[in-house]
């Protein structure tokens, strides 16, 4: 129980650290939006340069993003191999669906950095449709309970 604990927690944390990311990624959208829109108050040569160095500080992000959740998959099939070999019975089949939940919002994530790496997504567009997930934290929580059900009867 305590490795699928800790990879649990490592995916929670490599989900915080994206969704700081896919933040920033936002606030530097809405930077950017906010220069063109002042555009006029700005000297040409400025606003070019500004604009350019906020576009570059996104796409710096993006493979960031792209190496947390590579570490994601990697941590995924280890939690899979896991359920694989442990046996716990019904409490570890109701884990294996919530984690079965969280994998498909994985994939969601993975597919939506390819479509913006293909060029059929603009990063206004990833960031809108990024998916705001809680099932890992939940299972995070599942795992504490049963580690503490299976301490207290001896397993």
């Amino acid at each position: 129980m305590d490795k699928l604990h800790n990879i649990v927690k490592q995916i929670d944390r490599n989900d915080e650290s994206i969704n700081i990311h896919i933040t920033a990624i936002k606030n530097l959208t809405d930077q950017l939006a906010s220069l063109q829109q002042h555009a006029p108050s700005f000297e040409a040569t400025h606003l070019a340069s500004a604009a350019t160095q906020l576009q570059a500080e996104i796409e710096n992000t993006i493979p960031r993003i792209q190496d947390i959740l590579v570490q994601n998959d990697n941590l995924i099939q280890r939690m899979l191999d896991l359920f694989f070999e442990l046996d716990a019975g019904p409490h570890l089949d109701k884990l294996s669906q919530e984690f079965g939940r969280y994998q498909e919002v994985h994939l969601e994530k993975r597919d939506l950095i390819d479509e913006y790496n293909m060029e059929q997504i603009y990063y206004t567009d990833l960031v809108a449709k990024w998916p705001q997930d809680s099932t890992i934290k939940q299972l995070s929580s599942e795992i504490d309970e049963l580690s503490s059900l299976f301490a207290s009867s001896g397993l």
